[in-house]
C-alpha cells in the first residue's frame, strides 16, 4: 500500500512540474534612449529550457553579452528557478528601433517573447547631467582658542569625501610649527559619517586627532597641512555588470591656517 502510495505522489509531482505555467519574458533597462547611449535588455525564463535563440538586433549593435545566469531556491518545499540572458546594446540609427523576439525549446514546445520597440531620439530633451564636486577639504576644530602656557588643546581634522570619491594612499608635506610641540592622539575608531552639504551626499571621517601645547606665550599660529592623496573617483560609466567604473586622480589639499592665544 505504501508503495502505491509513493507511485501515485510521484507521478504527481511530475505532473505537477510540466503543468506549471511556462514564463518567458524580455525587458529593457528603458523605454527611450539617445543615439549615443547604450540599454540593457534581459530576457527571463522560470524553466529550464533549451536552445535559446536570441533576437536578429537589426537596429542594434551588440556592445557586451549574452551574459547568462541562473538563481533557484527552495521555500517551504517549493522550488523557485529562473534563467537570464542579458545583452547591452548600442542603437545604430534614430527612429523605432525593434528588439525582435526570442525563443527557447520546452517540454518539445517552442516559446518566444513579444517584440520590444525603443524610441531612439538625437539626445533626450529635459535630461540635464547634474555637475558633481569632486571637492575633498578638511575642517579643522580646536577644543580652546585661549589657552595658558602650561596648557594643551585638541585639534581634530575632519576629512570631507563626496560620495563618488575613495581614497586609498596619501602622504603629508611636513608643516613648520617652531611655536608648539605637537603630538598625535589616538583616532583608532575611525566611522565614516554621512552628511549632506549644498545638496550633496558626503562623508566624513575624523582623518587625525593631535594635541598642541604652546612653548611661548602670544598668538600662535598653527600652520596649513598639505596633504596629497591618490583617489579614485566614481564616473557615470558602468560596466557590464552594472558596477561603476572609476578613474584615477591624485588630489592635493591644504587645510586652513587657524591660531591661538596663550597667555602666562
Amino acid at each position: 500500500m505504501k508503495r502505491i502510495a509513493l507511485v501515485i505522489l510521484s507521478l504527481f509531482c511530475m505532473h505537477g512540474l510540466r503543468s506549471q505555467d511556462v514564463v518567458f519574458t524580455a525587458k529593457t533597462s528603458k523605454a527611450q534612449m539617445s543615439v549615443s547611449d547604450t540599454i540593457s535588455v534581459e530576457f527571463t525564463t522560470n524553466v529550464d529550457g533549451e536552445n535559446f535563440t536570441q533576437p536578429e538586433f537589426v537596429n542594434f549593435d551588440v556592445v557586451a553579452g549574452p551574459s547568462q545566469r541562473v538563481s533557484q531556491s527552495w521555500l517551504k518545499g517549493e522550488k523557485s528557478y529562473s534563467k537570464h540572458f542579458r545583452y547591452v546594446l548600442k542603437a545604430r540609427n534614430v527612429g523605432k528601433a525593434e528588439i525582435g523576439k526570442a525563443s527557447m525549446d520546452y517540454d518539445r514546445k517552442t516559446y518566444s517573447t513579444s517584440p520590444i520597440f525603443i524610441d531612439v531620439k538625437e539626445k533626450i530633451e529635459g535630461f540635464e547631467v547634474k555637475k558633481r564636486s569632486d571637492s575633498v577639504y578638511f575642517k579643522i576644530e580646536i577644543s580652546k582658542t585661549a589657552i595658558r602656557l602650561d596648557e594643551t588643546a585638541e585639534v581634530i581634522y575632519k576629512l570631507y569625501l563626496p560620495g563618488h570619491v575613495g581614497l586609498y594612499e596619501w602622504n603629508e608635506t611636513s608643516a613648520r610649527n617652531p611655536d608648539l610641540q605637537i603630538v598625535p592622539a589616538d583616532t583608532s575608531a575611525i566611522v565614516p559619517i554621512e552628511e549632506e552639504i549644498n545638496g550633496e551626499k558626503y562623508r566624513w571621517i575624523v582623518f587625525q586627532k593631535v594635541l598642541i601645547k604652546p612653548k611661548k606665550v602670544g598668538i600662535l599660529k598653527i600652520e596649513p597641512r598639505t596633504f596629497t592623496f591618490e583617489a579614485e573617483i566614481g564616473n557615470r560609466k558602468r560596466d557590464f555588470f552594472g558596477r561603476q567604473l572609476t578613474d584615477k586622480k591624485t588630489i592635493q589639499v591644504t587645510t586652513e591656517a587657524r591660531q591661538i592665544t596663550v597667555t602666562p
